[in-house]
């Protein structure tokens, strides 16, 4: 199958190429099969350190994080760098660190992931390495675009399109335009991208990515109310996903989310028995997805590789030691010092040993330490969650019982109170991280589960402008009840028989003070209503201010405004 010689450029190469072909159109499983066969051939000719062959295996190793095993990938990496490094291959090398910056974007691991990019960046500068350069501005853009700056982001995504289209690194133009129409807040510009991203991934043969620029312009067209449309071009991706020759993960990913978004149609359009179809075949696709990211193992394969990292450093320093000491056999004086020179490094060595071995038994201890912790928190929280929502089911249960429509609304509003706080825990629960919690996915989960809650005519429309990313738990719990407030008093006195009830909810930083502000499109406060400041509504939501120790305002400005100026509460380190 390969040739004969030693480390032959052309035929290793095909091979990567091939691999590379594979993990394009999403067959990870035959990817693997690929490079098995690669791997054995290295082995038996003893070619594991040739640079072609180094460059096929990074590429299987993107097979595995396709397959969410990041363990065997990361080791893969590491095991690529350890080789490259010693034997100067930067382009390897560059690929290598993007491909692990890749993984911890992946999994949340901000500052891993900013590390290993910047590292690919100094690579690729100093080698002036052009299809590398590509990649890397589509990986930051990806990168700012989650943790940092959104016009960044823009403009890195435009330069990986340009960069792509001249140096030939096609798949930078396709994640280019995907992220360009993630990006761009402008309806006909992003349809635009989502097509041109398109027709890339199928010039790539890549149809679970065609399947995926689909799902995108469906979003924006259901966005802007043109539903006939996005059914058009879900069935498009429907015949995109049947050419997907690999029915594993990402088969069932892509059709999970198409079935899901096409049920979201007939919702829109109120045919149940279509919805309810759809729903069903989502979440048959759903179930086959069940691989989760161990955030243990990526952390122990990092202390690993920092661990190899020291270890080649100290092969290197006992190198030149005895480089030094043929040296010294030049002169006696010279041999002197050297010797000196040794017992001191020895002596140093010694220590260093020592301490290190108290360094690591500690390490090890925290680490432990940190891992209970970990999974205690995340239990506390799913469990909190769970009582949450088991009150939530009581609650219902006794307004079912109730006769009066006053009595039951007052239970609604309250299980609506407890739903905001139980909606916290379970974002706590399944990101992991437990001290911060993301403004725009809770307020949007927020909204879509209170609109779940009404009948089809009495949705609303909401619009989010929140420019700050996260706040610490003890400051969102009360807005997020305020807002739960907010959101059944303009259900139950913003609506008119004009307009269609709009929400608007901003959240805008200055210096440290945050400016809450909520406003719906209907009539305003009335005077009369205005003066009744010993209702329930009224009082949580005073209540909820001053909890912030900020300062509350209610007003009309184009329909009722209410306005919480206030800063985030300082917790202790305890």
């Amino acid at each position: 199958m390969y040739a004969n010689t030693s480390c032959n450029k052309e035929s290793i190469l095909k091979i990567a190429n091939d691999i590379q072909t594979l993990i394009w159109r999403y067959q990870p499983e035959s990817g693997l099969k690929q490079f098995e066969s690669l791997n054995r051939f290295a082995t038996d000719n003893q070619i594991l350190e040739c640079e072609y062959y180094l460059t096929a295996k990074v590429n299987a190793m993107e097979a595995y994080e396709m397959l969410k095993d990041y363990e065997p990938a990361l080791q893969g990496y590491y095991e690529v760098i350890s080789i490259a490094n010693k034997n100067d291959y930067p382009e390897v090398l560059a690929e290598t660190y993007l491909s692990i910056g890749r993984i911890h974007e992946t999994i949340g691991r901000a500052l891993d992931c900013k590390r290993n990019y910047l590292k690919a960046l100094e690579l690729i500068q100093k080698n002036d390495l052009k299809k590398s350069l590509a990649r890397f501005k589509m990986r930051f853009s990806s990168y700012q675009r989650i943790y940092a700056v959104r016009d960044s982001a823009v403009t890195l995504a435009k330069e990986a399109i340009d960069l792509g289209k001249t140096h030939g690194v096609y798949r930078a133009v396709m994640d280019g335009y995907l992220l360009s129409a993630m990006l761009t807040r402008d309806y006909e510009e992003g349809i635009r991208y989502y097509e041109e991203a398109c027709e890339y991934a199928l010039g790539l043969d890549s149809y679970w990515s065609a399947c995926f620029m689909k799902l995108g312009t469906s979003r924006i067209l259901i966005d802007n109310n043109q539903t006939d449309e996005a059914l058009n071009q879900l069935q498009i991706a429907v015949g995109y996903s049947k050419k997907i020759e690999e029915k594993e993960y990402y088969y069932h990913y892509v059709m999970a989310a198409i079935n899901k978004r096409i049920a979201t149609c007939w919702n829109k359009k109120n045919v149940q028995d279509s919805t309810d179809h759809y729903l069903t075949l989502s979440s048959f696709h759903t179930e086959k997805l069940n691989k989760t990211t161990d955030q243990n193992i990526v952390s122990e394969i990092e202390i690993q590789n920092a661990v190899q990292d020291e270890a080649n450093k100290n092969k290197t320093l006992q190198r030149r030691i005895k480089f030094w000491t043929w040296l010294v056999g030049l002169g006696s004086v010279l041999l002197t010092l050297l010797l000196l020179l040794i017992g001191n490094i020895k002596k140093k060595k010694a220590l260093i040993e020592s301490q290190n071995e108290v360094i690591n038994q500690k390490n090890l201890a925290l680490e432990e330490a940190l891992r209970k912790q970990t999974t205690l928190l995340s239990e506390i929280h799913h469990r909190v969650k769970n009582n949450l929502q088991v009150i939530i089911g009581l609650v219902l249960l006794k307004s079912k019982f109730l006769k009066e429509e006053s009595d039951k609304n007052f239970l609604d509003e309250i299980s609506n109170s407890i739903r905001s706080i139980s909606m916290i825990h379970d974002q706590l629960y399944s990101t992991g991280e437990f001290e911060l919690i993301n403004l725009n996915n809770y307020f949007m989960e927020l909204f879509d589960n209170y609109n779940a809650l009404m009948s089809q005519e009495l949705r609303f429309r909401y619009e989010l402008n929140i420019t700050t990313k996260n706040l610490n738990l003890e400051t969102i719990l009360p807005l997020g009840i305020i807002c739960t407030e907010l959101i059944s008093n303009a259900h139950k006195y913003g609506r008119t028989d004009h307009n269609e009830l709009l929400l608007n909810l901003s959240i805008e930083q200055s210096n440290d003070a945050f400016l809450f502000s909520f406003r719906d499109n209907g009539p305003g406060f009335q005077e009369q209503s205005q003066d009744k400041s010993n209702g329930m509504g009224t009082l949580l939501i005073s209540s909820m201010a001053r909890q912030l120790k900020g300062e509350l305002k209610q007003f009309n400005n184009g329909g009722a405004t209410t306005q919480v100026t206030f800063k985030e509460k300082i917790i202790s380190n305890l």
